[in-house]
This record gives C-alpha cells, sequence and structure tokens, in this order.
C-alpha cells in the first residue's frame, strides 16, 4: 500500500509540475517531492520483495509482526529521508561539487550525471536487490514444486483413472449377457 501511495503522490506531483509553470522556490520543492516520492516507492517496493522472500526462504523465522512492520517503516521511508537530506545539503552547500540542481533549470536534477548520482544509482542498488531476492526466492520454490511434482503427478493420475474408470465407463463393470 505504501509502494502504491508514494508512487500516486510521485505522478501527482510531476504532473502538477508538468502541467503548471513554477518558480524558483516552489519549482525546487516540488522537485525535492518528487525526487522523495519516486525513491520511496522503489524503497516500498524492495520491502514487498523482501517479504516475499523471507515468507519464502525462511518461513518459520519467528518474530513481531508489529516489530516487522516499525522496521519496514524505517526502511521505506528512512533510506529516501537519507538520499534526500543528502542531496539537500549537496544542494545548498557551496562548492564544486557534483549538486542535483533541482530547481536551477527544471524542477528535476540538472544533467545526466547528476541524474545517474543522485536517482538512478539508488533505484539500481534497489532493483539488483530485488532481483537477487526474486531468484533466490524463485530458487527455492522450483525445488520445493518439483519435489512436490511428482508425488502430486502420480496422485492425479490415479484420481483421473479413477473418474474416468468409474463414472465416465461404468459399463465396464456391468457384465451384460
Amino acid at each position: 500500500m505504501h509502494a502504491v501511495a508514494n508512487l500516486t503522490m510521485a505522478f501527482a506531483v510531476l504532473a502538477t509540475v508538468q502541467l503548471g509553470r513554477f518558480d524558483f522556490p516552489a519549482c525546487e520543492i516540488l522537485g525535492f517531492n518528487i525526487y522523495f516520492f519516486f525513491l520511496s516507492a522503489f524503497a516500498w517496493l524492495n520491502v514487498t520483495c523482501f517479504h516475499v522472500w523471507r515468507n519464502t526462504v525462511r518461513p518459520t523465522t519467528p518474530s513481531s509482526p508489529k516489530y516487522l512492520y516499525w522496521i519496514s517503516i524505517a526502511y521505506g521511508y528512512g533510506i529516501p529521508l537519507t538520499f534526500l537530506t543528502g542531496a539537500i545539503i549537496s544542494h545548498t552547500v557551496p562548492g564544486e561539487h557534483l549538486k542535483p540542481g533541482i530547481g536551477t533549470n527544471s524542477c528535476w536534477l540538472s544533467g545526466e550525471k547528476a541524474s545517474w548520482i543522485y536517482f538512478y544509482m539508488p533505484i539500481t542498488f534497489v532493483l539488483v536487490t530485488n532481483i537477487i531476492m526474486f531468484c533466490w526466492t524463485g530458487t527455492i520454490l522450483w525445488k520445493t514444486v518439483g519435489s512436490n511434482f511428482r508425488q502430486s503427478h502420480k496422485l492425479k493420475v490415479l484420481k483421473t483413472k479413477y473418474v474416468i474408470g468409474n463414472f465416465v465407463f461404468p459399463n465396464r463393470y456391468l457384465h451384460i449377457r
């Protein structure tokens, strides 16, 4: 739910920026909001992927649902807040370092290099983590389903033989003379 809510907010603010014309302070604030909500949406997708991985790979690991909820909240909003804080500090501190440039040329990151450093790298890290957990989960499921498949397949064949033998062709047991 948090991922969808953050993605909705990101696209709502992005649509506002695309449809309107904003000056310096408003453009900067809206740009940092877009940045936060997009990073937060990806962080929450990572949280969702983690929960699927955890329930598949370690289903018997005991932990309180309330504890997991607060850890998820801390990760889902804490990581984007950390990146947002770093981007704001980098944006406001004078110097020759690479700045995000939100609000200078547009209401988004200025330049390809800034986009890669401040936006695509964190998202790439999250996506790589999701792919690793997805492959791990798929491997576990494949092993589990593969071992159970042979047994369930034999049972299905027996059930089919029973149904066909007794209900579809019941006259094989009737001896008509």
